[in-house]
C-alpha cells in the first residue's frame, strides 16, 4: 500500500471497496474462522492468567514477562524492544492497549498520537497446539481420552481455566476430570497466591511414562548412584526400599510376611538374582516426611516472597518446578506439598517454621542416608536458584544466603 504520494495505478478503481472487502472475507472464512473457537478461548485464558499475574507482582511483573525485550524500567518508561531507536512519548490522555495473540511473535502499532498497541504472544504452555498431540491408546483406554489429556497436560502447572482453553471441554468436565484425578493421587493442586495450579505427581509420571513405553518403564540406575527408588514416601509407615541395580527392565511387586500377607508400606524390587545387590531400606515416618515437605516447599514460598517487589508469581513457579523435578527418596517426598501447614501472617513467621526445617531435615537424612542429605541440600539449593529466575536482587540474594545457612547448620 502506498504511503505516501498517489495510488498505484491498480488501486485507482470504482470497486477497490467491494474487492477490499471480499479479500478480508476470505481472510477471515478460511484462515481465521476454522480455528476461532481455540483461538478465542486461549486468549481468554491469557487474559485471566496475566491478570493472576497482576495480582502477585504487580504490573511490572507483567510488563516483564509480556515477551523477550520488554521490561519496565520505571519512573514511567517502559521498553517494548531491544533496539537502539530513541524513545517515543506518549501523550497525557492517550489509549495504551494489551493485545495477546496466538502466534509465537510480538510487535508495537500506533494510531497517530491517540492510540498505542503493546502486541504479545500468549503464554507458550496455552498456545502451543496439545490437541494434535495423541493421547497413547493404553491410557486413553484406561482412563478414557478426555480424561488421559488433561493428565499429559499437566507435566506442566497450569489453572482450571488455561485447562478448558487448551483443551476445548467445559468447566464442568474439565473440573471433574481433576476430580477424579486428584483423588487416585496422579495430580496435586497447589495455590500459587490466588490462583489454584494443577500438576502430575510422580505417581502421574510413571503412569504417563509406562503408557508411551508400553508398560514397562526403563530404569536407569546410572542417573541416581545406582540407586533406584521403586515406591512413594507416602507409603503407611513411611518405609520406602531402593535398589541398587544395573540398567534394565523392573517389575514391582509387593514383600509379603510367612503367612502371604502384604507388608505394610514396603516394595521390594524383584529381577534375576544374579543382577540385584543388597536391598537399602529407610525408614521415615510420617513427621520426617513433613519436616521435608515442610522444608522444601517452604524455601521455594520465601523466595516467592523475598521477591515481592519483582515477579513473586514466577518465583514461586519456576521454584515449585524445580521442586517436584527432584529424584531419588527426596522427589518421593517432596512431590507432595505439606497439608494443614499454617505459615504465619509474615516473611518472619514464615522464616520461623522454614528455617528450622531445612536444618532438621539435613541431620535426619545425614543419619540414615548420607547421599539423600546431599540430594535434598543440592534439590534446594536448585530451587533457590531457580526462584531467583537469573535476576538476583538484595532481598533474594539475603534470602537465599539465609537458605544456605540453614542448610549447613547441621
Amino acid at each position: 500500500m502506498s504511503v505516501g504520494g498517489p495510488l498505484p495505478a491498480a488501486l485507482e478503481r470504482d470497486d477497490l471497496p467491494e474487492r477490499a472487502a471480499m479479500l478480508l472475507t476470505y481472510v477471515w472464512e478460511e484462515t481465521v474462522r476454522p480455528y476461532w473457537e481455540r483461538r478465542r478461548r486461549v486468549l481468554e485464558a491469557d487474559v485471566v492468567a496475566r491478570t493472576a499475574q497482576v495480582s502477585q507482582g504487580g504490573w511490572a511483573a507483567v510488563l516483564d514477562s509480556l515477551r523477550p525485550g520488554t521490561r519496565w524500567i520505571g519512573e514511567s518508561r517502559f521498553q517494548v524492544n531491544l533496539h537502539a531507536v530513541p524513545p517515543r512519548e506518549i501523550a497525557a490522555g492517550a489509549e495504551l492497549l494489551f493485545m495477546p495473540v496466538t502466534p509465537k511473535a510480538g510487535w508495537v502499532s500506533w494510531e497517530e498520537r491517540e492510540r498505542y498497541a503493546i502486541v504479545y504472544p500468549c503464554l507458550g504452555v496455552l498456545a502451543e497446539h496439545h490437541d494434535r498431540r495423541p493421547v497413547p491408546a493404553g491410557l486413553g483406554a484406561l482412563m478414557g481420552t478426555a480424561r488421559a489429556r488433561v493428565l499429559l497436560l499437566l507435566g506442566t502447572p497450569m489453572s482450571t481455566t488455561q485447562l478448558v482453553a487448551v483443551t476445548g471441554q467445559g468447566l464442568g468436565s474439565v473440573g471433574r476430570h481433576l476430580r477424579v484425578l486428584l483423588d487416585a493421587g496422579l495430580v496435586e493442586r497447589r495455590r500459587a497466591g490466588r490462583s489454584v495450579l494443577y500438576l502430575r505427581t510422580a505417581a502421574g509420571e510413571v503412569l504417563v511414562d509406562a503408557s508411551a513405553t508400553g508398560g514397562e518403564v526403563l530404569v536407569d540406575s546410572s542417573a541416581t548412584g545406582g540407586e533406584v527408588p521403586v515406591d512413594d514416601a507416602s507409603a503407611p509407615g513411611g518405609v520406602v526400599s531402593a535398589a541398587a541395580s544395573a540398567r534394565r527392565r523392573r517389575r514391582v511387586r509387593p514383600a509379603r510376611d510367612r503367612n502371604g500377607h502384604e507388608r505394610s508400606g514396603t516394595r521390594r524390587s524383584t529381577g534375576s538374582p544374579r543382577r540385584s545387590t543388597a536391598i537399602m531400606t529407610i525408614t521415615l515416618t510420617d513427621q520426617d516426611q513433613h519436616t521435608l515437605r515442610l522444608a522444601g516447599w517452604g524455601a521455594v514460598f520465601l523466595m516467592s516472597a523475598a521477591d515481592a517487589a519483582g515477579s513473586a508469581h514466577k518465583a514461586g513457579t519456576q521454584g515449585s518446578i524445580a521442586l517436584t523435578s527432584a529424584t531419588g527418596l527426596v522427589g518421593h517426598v517432596l512431590a507432595k506439598a505439606p497439608k494443614g501447614v499454617k505459615y504465619g501472617k509474615n516473611v518472619a513467621e514464615l522464616a520461623d517454621q522454614v528455617l528450622p526445617a531445612l536444618t532438621a531435615s539435613i541431620g535426619l537424612l545425614k543419619q540414615q542416608a548420607p547421599e539423600e542429605a546431599d540430594n535434598f541440600r543440592r534439590t534446594v539449593l536448585v530451587c533457590v536458584e531457580a526462584a531467583q529466575q537469573g535476576r538476583p536482587n538484595p532481598t533474594t540474594t539475603e534470602m537465599a544466603r539465609k537458605i544456605t545457612e540453614a542448610l549447613d547448620a547441621a
